[in-house]
């Protein structure tokens, strides 16, 4: 048996069904200088300009002895190969084309230019057994978090990793807990071996203790803090089902390239849209808005969207907007009954009359005419209002229209956390 391939596998499922497998990719390859070609990573998530860089590393045990210091060295041995491997990367990002590869979906993938502002590296590590089944061994190393300016540096046992990737499930959810962790790290301000899984839900449930603490600079142990939230945790996962909605649809997106939404051609020749609909093009880019929302933002958005579904059932058409403070775009939502040609021109009139008013460049609308979303028959329309004309018709609509949902404010680490993002100097960033 492979031990190193079965692992990788695991881990590409893992990012694949949490991250989305448009963003990731499996042993990409760059040219060198000279021409040869090298394998920079086990694993990529690219999202925008944050880069994940993954190396998978095992050890299969010969046999079923007791789990040893010598064992332990070895693995040891191999995280520093790892850790030495990872200037592959740093070469590679330095090439011009190693931006050329194949994504989880069999696509060809290309990055333009790529100008990261967030490197992360996360090893992760995993002890097979003789018979080749995943070891119970709990594998810990003194010290699993290296803060670095460039590139951060995390481990993760394949058992901390899986639980990670369920909890904190979308891009901007996992990075978010990343850039907390790193920083309790970097201002040792928690013991070195301190879990992930403990960082995770001290941030997720205890916010204000966590901008406390970063505020007075506290040292704080944070030992038992997963199993002690363990009741959060499952309210959290019932309260936020909603939110898988959107990454069905982000699915759906993906098989229907070709044939989205049977755009109407009187609508195509009008809407600004950033992309030709039906095209791929406009397939990566309704995806690429749709991801970057969190699993919270994913919730809410479905919320208002079922009280637009359950209002147009008694009054044929109801609409709604959304901006959350955190993305520059807006998110426009229409429920209504008729024909669907019907339905795309009320959406391109009203979601340009959303983003007048509130002065956004883009809007990502979303129309339906099903009687729930588990049959939705979704339209979406990216529109962009860059050189839109604004004439009497558009304000006409704009004073039937009234105003719009304003800013979202729902807590980003829970109820009792703030909406605040955390930065690195532990100050909020609004």
């Amino acid at each position: 048996m492979n031990a190193g391939r079965y692992i990788e596998d695991i881990v590409e499922q893992l990012c694949t069904a949490s991250f989305l497998a448009d963003f990731t990719v499996r042993s990409p390859i760059y040219r060198k200088s000279g021409g040869q070609t090298k394998e920079a990573a086990d694993l990529l998530v690219v999202f925008r300009d944050t880069l994940m860089v993954i190396q998978v590393k095992s050890k299969q045990l010969k046999d079923d002895i007791e789990f040893t210091d010598v064992v332990k060295s070895r693995m040891e041995r191999m995280i520093s190969e790892a850790m030495s491997q990872l200037k592959a990367m740093v070469e590679a990002i330095g090439s011009d084309d190693w931006m050329k590869f194949t994504n989880g979906r069999g696509r060809p993938v290309r990055v333009e230019n790529p100008k990261f502002n967030r490197i992360v590296v996360l090893i992760v590590y995993a002890v097979v057994t003789p018979d080749g089944q995943l070891s119970d061994t709990k594998l810990r190393f003194d010290e699993s978090c290296f803060p670095h300016d460039s590139a951060s540096l995390h481990l993760f046992s394949l058992q901390d990793f899986q639980c990670l990737a369920t909890v904190a499930d979308t891009v901007a959810d996992f990075m978010l807990f990343l850039d907390v962790r790193t920083l309790l790290h970097q201002e040792k301000l928690i013991p070195a071996e301190t879990l992930p899984i403990d960082v995770w839900a001290y941030a997720k449930f205890e916010g204000r203790r966590l901008e406390a603490m970063l505020r007075r600079q506290t040292f704080r142990n944070l030992d038992g803090r997963h199993e002690e939230h363990m009741p959060a945790v499952a309210a959290m996962e019932r309260l936020e089902k909603p939110g898988y909605f959107v990454d069905r649809l982000i699915e759906d997106l993906y098989r229907a390239v070709g044939d989205m939404a049977s755009p109407n051609p009187e609508l195509v020749e009008k809407v600004k849209q950033l992309e030709s609909p039906g095209s791929d093009a406009a397939r990566e880019a309704m995806i690429l808005f749709l991801a970057q929302l969190d699993r919270q933002d994913r919730t809410r958005l479905v919320q208002e969207f079922q009280i637009r579904i359950k209002r147009a059932k008694r009054k044929d058409i109801a609409f709604g907007g959304l901006k959350f403070e955190t993305h520059e775009e807006g998110y426009f939502l229409l429920a209504m009954k008729g024909p669907r040609d019907e339905r795309q021109a009320t959406l391109f009139n009203l979601s340009r009359s959303f983003a007048h008013q509130l002065g956004l460049r883009r809007v990502m609308a979303l129309a339906t005419g099903a009687p729930d979303l588990d049959t939705s028959d979704c339209d979406v329309m990216l529109v962009d209002t860059q050189n839109m004309v604004v004439d009497e018709h558009l304000l006409e609509i704009d004073r039937a229209f009234g105003r719009p949902n304003g800013v979202s404010l729902a807590p980003k680490f829970g109820s009792a956390g703030g909406r605040s993002r955390i930065t690195r100097r532990g100050r909020k960033s609004h």
